[in-house]
């Protein structure tokens, strides 16, 4: 199918609310954890930004649900992407700090080709592609294993390794969507709708399962605000943005949002949430964001 023409105007705009939202998420996350449970805010924030797509889905060709293995199938997707990654995201938030966790979910492009490769089959990482992952994993260990005893929000391993399995997640959601999506009979922004909403009902069943419990009365203005700031912003418009981008951008200009978010995410826990920006969270950012970089720099042609 052929893309329709574009705007730079237009392009530019979705790509400042991408950024905007999804490198601001993560100090959102931090804010909003500080009055209500991990696990329900995921859940409730995700079942209604799903509500609101839906009532957006009938000014737009939305298509319709083909049969009960496709809404198997979306379930199975929102699970990966929506739920365990949110769930590991929210929870190992509470032990890192904003900037250093968008670091390690800035790495998600990187395994995204090394899924494709082991799981899907496609070509084998070139050679700047396997630096580029080396080099992300080293920044993450020096950002997990080299803390210092002065910090004031020190990095915790298994904080850290939750993270990292949330990014797995969404690996392996994305992969699984890539493989299932083109037989949809949902638009992608019907199937982004739906997966919201079932992300959000498995994070309430978990979240009640787990024994959460909100004290309303003790909800701050600043939890408020993270809230409506992570529902309507990353949430409905990130999404929304981010798809609209793969629809009618080139896939790397989609996936730029990880090399700017980590950046994004350090400046504003650093201005707002408190955290300290040390030599050593300077030296990891420095590696992870280069080696992304570096991982999916487009070669040069040679001159004929």
């Amino acid at each position: 199918m052929q893309r329709t023409s574009v705007s730079s105007l237009q392009v530019c705009l979705c790509l400042a609310l991408l950024y905007l939202s999804w490198g601001g998420s993560f100090l959102g996350i931090k804010l909003v954890l500080t009055s209500f449970p991990p696990i329900f805010q995921g859940g409730i924030r995700l079942c209604i930004a799903g509500a609101i797509i839906l009532l957006f889905l009938p000014f737009t060709r939305h298509g319709k649900v083909s049969g009960f293995m496709e809404v198997f199938h979306y379930w199975n997707i929102a699970f990966f992407i929506m739920f365990l990654n949110g769930v590991c995201q929210a929870i190992g938030q509470q032990s890192v700090p904003s900037g250093v966790a968008a670091m390690i979910y800035g790495t998600t492009p990187l395994f995204m080709v090394l899924g494709s490769w082991l799981i899907l089959g496609d070509a084998r990482p070139s050679p700047k592609q396997a630096a580029g992952i080396l080099g992300a994993t080293a920044g993450m260990a020096i950002l997990t294993l080299g803390g210092d005893a002065g910090e004031s929000s020190e990095t915790s391993l298994s904080g850290s390794l939750l993270l990292l399995a949330g990014v797995l997640g969404f690996v392996l959601g994305s992969l699984y969507s890539r493989y299932f999506i083109r037989s949809s009979g949902l638009s992608l922004y019907g199937g982004l709708a739906l997966v919201m909403i079932f992300g959000g009902v498995q994070s309430l069943v978990a979240s009640w399962a787990m024994g959460e419990r909100v004290l309303w009365n003790a909800v701050t203005p600043e939890a408020w605000g993270s809230m409506i700031f992570l529902t309507l912003f990353t949430s409905v418009f990130g999404y929304v943005c981010y798809y609209w981008l793969l629809a009618n951008t080139r896939t790397v200009i989609a996936v730029s949002f990880a090399y700017i978010d980590p950046v994004i995410a350090v400046l504003l826990g650093a201005l707002f949430g408190g955290e300290n920006i040390t030599l050593r969270v300077v030296l990891a950012c420095a590696l992870i964001v280069g080696a992304v970089l570096c991982g999916f720099s487009t070669p040069r042609r040679r001159r004929a």
